[in-house]
């Protein structure tokens, strides 16, 4: 019975936590949704393949600015290959596919700058250990 309980918490709590998802991505999308600019019946298919992007945007530690950045050209990209008659099944696809390119090469591009800055440190360190490798040759000429 408890466990019942526990387990209803927690589904409860887990569907508060998606309809705050899905209340964040809404607001983040509305201004292009309000421009007229979107069909209504691409804003679901939109809003659907943004929220798993948006999740998987933030788990890559992209900031809030740049996550609404990319959501907004998600809007932009949708809007576009609409106007070129893609239908909202493989609007959804297509926008899926480019959200994963996308966060790729977010991911890639941050394990370069960790790649860099890695190497940037074991530069350093080499430089901290040649200074002391010298210092020590000195120290034991003029002691010698």
């Amino acid at each position: 019975m408890l466990l019942q309980k526990n387990a209803d918490d927690q589904k409860d709590m887990a569907d508060r936590n998606s309809v705050q998802e899905i209340k964040a991505v809404v607001a983040i999308l509305k201004q292009s949704f309000d421009s007229g600019k979107i069909e209504d019946d691409i804003k679901g298919t939109i809003t659907e393949t943004s929220i798993p992007y948006k999740r998987a945007l933030e788990g890559a530690g992209v900031p809030p600015p740049m996550v609404k950045e990319y959501l907004l050209n998600g809007v932009e990209a949708a809007r576009e290959l609409s106007g070129l008659g893609v239908k909202p099944g493989q609007l959804k696809n297509m926008l899926a596919e480019k959200n994963e390119e996308a966060l790729r090469n977010i991911i890639n591009q941050q394990e370069q700058q960790q790649i860099a800055q890695l190497q940037e440190e074991q530069r350093q360190q080499s430089i901290m250990q040649q200074n002391m490798a010298l210092q020590q040759s000195l120290q034991g000429g003029v002691l010698g």
